[in-house]
This record gives C-alpha cells, structure tokens and sequence, in this order.
C-alpha cells in the first residue's frame, strides 16, 4: 500500500520518539518529508531521517520499530531482524552519515538545520535547510527530485552557501574522488532545459568545476622533479590561464608548492589527492 503522510503525522511521529527516548540527540530530516514540514510538498511516501553515529542510528531505529513502525537502515544492516512486525502505516528510511552518491551530512548541513520543536525534551528533529536539500536532490537521478528542486529553486536559494557546501563535502571526502559542482551543474542545466529557468550563478559554478577537474588532472601529471605551467599545459591540454588558476587553487589546498624564485616558475607536489 503506498504511505502517504503529510506534516502533521510527522510531527506526531516526533513527539511520540521525544518521548519513548532515553538521551538528547539532534536528528536530521531530509527528502519529500523536510519538504512536507516546510510546507513545499502536500505528502511523502516515507520519512528520511539522517544521524552521525551508526550506535545513534541504531537506536533511534529500535526505539522506531517498538514502535511499529516500519525502518530500512541505509547502509543495510543484514544481520538485523525487527522484534515486531510494523503494526502502523509509517516507513522510515534512516541513513547513518552518508546520504546518497557519497554526499554527507556536514557539521556546516547541520549548523544551518532549523529545529522542529523547541519543546522537545530529547529527540531534537532538526530539518535541513533549503539550499542542502537542494544539493541533496541534485545528486540523484529521480525525475521527482528534478520536480522538487526547480520549487527550492524558485523559492530563493543563497548560491553562497551552495558552493561553499560543495567545498565542504570536497573536503569530507577523497579529493578529486568525486566534484561535487559537476552534479549540481549537470543538474541545473537539465532544470534550465526542463523548466526554461535561467540560473545566474551557473558560470560561477561552472569555472568551480573546471578549477577542481582540471585541479585532479595536474595532481596526476605532476612528476617527482616538479614542472613547469607549461609543462602541464601541455600534458593534461589545457590552456594555460587555466592551469595557473588550478595551481593556485592547489597551493591554497598545499598540496602543491610554487617556486616563484625561479623562471619560468616550477610546480612541486607536496601530497597526493
């Protein structure tokens, strides 16, 4: 049977946790359910709740199950089995960390995350703000994601605090793993085609990419005796204005040093990605 739950389950889904749980803990709501409770979405199928602890998740999803609700831990945890089959029409989906694609709940996702109940005694529901669900849908592929994203979209995003997050989660994670503008752009430009949208601030986010992809691609062709700019020019095919800003980028990240004393300057690696 397809659940449908509007705000109000929800917020009686948190008062009934705040008060079966035994500790304060801030829990973090994502997806068609923060949407819900922020008044942009009618109903959602399921409730995303996001923790930092695995030992965080896994008590929240026993409190959940005595409960009789039903919860998917994301990771999986094969080795678990409910106490009690779910007995009410509710599904939560609890993540421990990572998200979705590798993207992750930040101290910065957190800080800007609004409280739900002040009231609350223990179970803090804390909602991620606007611009972090829209990072968060540009990194899925779901068409109703697309559809969210243009209504956060259109109802004021501060592009500072995008692409700041983007360096955050870049940091979080291995660099030059994965660039995390790149999602967002891909994703943008299809909002762009889809709702014939123009968004200001894509060639800000653009030269970001190219910053970080071209960033990854010198760390890589770097060798042992250093290079000069034109050696990597040449070695990745770039031109050369945009290698200097990918130098400079790196340097700021140390992972590369700059002799400056010498002509024409030379680039050595201080660390890998």
């Amino acid at each position: 049977m397809t659940r449908v739950l509007a705000a109000d389950r929800i917020n009686s889904l948190a008062d009934e946790l705040d008060r079966r749980f035994p500790r304060p803990l801030d829990i973090y709501v994502i997806g068609g359910s923060a949407l819900a409770l922020r008044g942009r979405k009618d109903s959602t199928k399921d409730i995303d709740l996001v923790l930092f602890s695995i030992d965080d998740a896994k008590l929240v999803r026993d409190i959940l199950e005595g409960m009789g609700v039903k919860v998917s831990m994301r990771p999986s945890d094969p080795g678990h089995l409910a106490s009690t089959p779910p007995t009410v029409d509710i599904a939560v989906d609890l993540f421990c960390g990572t998200i979705c694609n590798g993207l992750s709940l930040s101290s910065t996702m957190a800080s800007r995350a609004w409280v739900l109940d002040p009231q609350a005694r223990n179970a803090h529901f804390r909602v991620l703000s606007d611009e972090d669900l829209f990072l968060l849908k540009s990194v899925t592929e779901r068409p109703r994601d697309l559809h969210e994203m243009v209504g956060l979209f259109r109802g004021g995003l501060n592009k500072d605090i995008l692409l700041q997050e983007c360096d955050v989660q870049d940091r979080m994670a291995k660099r030059g793993e994965r660039i995390w503008e790149l999602f967002l752009l891909d994703r943008l430009e299809e909002l762009e085609r889809t709702y014939s949208i123009s968004v200001s601030w894509k060639g800000e986010l653009k030269r970001r990419a190219d910053i970080k992809m071209g960033a990854a691609l010198m760390m890589r062709s770097v060798p042992p005796e250093g290079c000069s700019y034109a050696d990597l020019s040449k070695a990745i095919e770039a031109p050369l204005d945009l290698v200097k800003r990918c130098a400079h980028y790196l340097e700021e990240n140390d992972l590369i040093s700059i002799d400056r004393s010498r002509k024409p300057h030379r680039l050595h690696k201080l660390k890998e990605l």
